[in-house]
């Protein structure tokens, strides 16, 4: 009886393949691509690991215009295609860091990335990017130690190449920070003096994003930016000033004045713009 069932299985997929090309390449009326994507995604609901279902899904949504849905369905279809060749050539470096991508992009699976990354670097450890990867992915799993390992492999590798040195700044950055949460101030500190080190635009880059907050209103995210960037620069003036502004719009006046008091002795000229416009 099993057996038998899993015929019909195969016959009733084999029937639905045949009649969405049927569909998809006579396409004269709308409907037709919307009842090639219902019965398409009987066919996944059927057979989750066909690719050549989430491909043809993948047109069909595209013909729609649903590119969401036909983005879900391509990620689909490449990480299916992922597994496979992993399974074909276990050895395959490129292989394993292709999977590893995918489920750290697409899947949004820490673990398994990881898993497949550190294989993908141990096979062949010769390509910064899949080191940066590997942190990137530690990184946001909490494991900042271990992401800075890895970007220090990839800037190894490349001593010149300024994104591998940026993200091991970033990494030294975040540590600083885990150690500050956890009232480790000194460990903070050169955790912070490292970052600057290796990468001293850290406090440009956050100050620009606090800018950038400020121009769209997030006044909240862009204090948090402005904060950042004065953990590893605490006497840039223009930040202060800037912070003072984004206090105001909140309506905290306290932290507003703190601002002032710190920036008249780093700036006076400054300090005088922000005495009118906390006065207003």
């Amino acid at each position: 009886m099993k057996k038998k069932k899993h015929w019909f299985l195969k016959a009733e997929l084999l029937v639905l393949f045949c009649l969405v090309v049927l569909w998809i390449v006579d396409l004269k009326t709308d409907c037709v691509p919307r009842a090639a994507a219902g019965a398409l995604k009987q066919v996944v609901r059927a057979a989750p690991n066909c690719r050549c279902a989430h491909e043809l899904l993948y047109d069909t949504y595209t013909i729609l215009g649903r590119y969401d849905k036909a983005f879900e369905a391509s990620e689909r279809a490449d990480f299916i295609t992922c597994k496979r060749t992993v399974q074909l050539d276990p050895n395959d470096a490129h292989a394993h860091f292709n999977l590893g991508y995918s489920y750290h992009y697409y899947q949004d699976d820490l673990e398994h990335a990881i898993e497949h990354y550190k294989e993908a670097v141990r096979i062949n450890p010769n390509y910064p990017w899949r080191w940066i990867c590997l942190g990137d992915a530690y990184m946001s799993s909490g494991n900042y130690d271990q992401a800075i390992n890895a970007y220090e492999e990839a800037v190894m590798l490349d001593l010149e190449d300024s994104h591998s040195r940026a993200c091991l700044a970033n990494g030294y950055f975040e540590l600083g920070l885990a150690h500050e949460k956890s009232e480790r101030n000194e460990e903070a500190q050169a955790c912070f003096q490292k970052a600057m080190q290796i990468d001293s635009d850290i406090p440009k880059t956050l100050f620009r994003f606090g800018n950038l907050n400020c121009e769209e209103g997030n006044w909240t995210d862009a204090i948090e930016c402005y904060n950042l960037s004065l953990k590893l620069n605490p006497n840039n003036p223009e930040v202060h000033y800037n912070l003072c502004k984004a206090y105001l719009q909140t309506d905290d006046k306290d932290l507003a004045l703190e601002e002032y008091e710190i920036l008249k002795a780093l700036d006076e000229e400054l300090a005088n713009e922000l005495f009118e416009l906390i006065h207003e």
